[in-house]
């Protein structure tokens, strides 16, 4: 017997400005909140994404390419600092997805 798959939450904050490693450990602590919490898959744009050395442009495509394949989306405290994650909630809400805030 085969066990459902859990749905995709796609997990948004600030990237840009920060190091790489805080970042990182900053989007592993929220894929666990999403995990533990939601009860829902996370999917990191840190780990899915694209090389850290493609120009930002890539980086927001890609991103939201991931994002509008997820059931809902998280956003971090910090996403308001992020230009970025601002487009992935205007995007998140024209598309109707399932929003959490932290």
């Amino acid at each position: 017997m085969k066990l459902p798959e859990r749905l995709r939450c796609y997990n948004a904050g600030k990237i840009s400005g920060l190091s790489y490693l805080g970042a990182l450990a900053k989007f592993n602590k929220y894929d666990q909140v999403i995990y533990d919490s939601i009860g829902m898959q996370p999917v990191n744009p840190m780990i899915y994404g694209l090389n850290p050395c493609r120009p930002w442009l890539f980086h927001i495509i890609y991103d939201l390419f991931l994002m509008l394949r997820c059931d809902a989306v998280l956003f971090q405290p910090d996403w308001v600092e992020s230009r970025g994650a601002r487009i992935e909630n205007f995007v998140a809400k024209l598309f109707l997805k399932e929003i959490y805030y932290t």
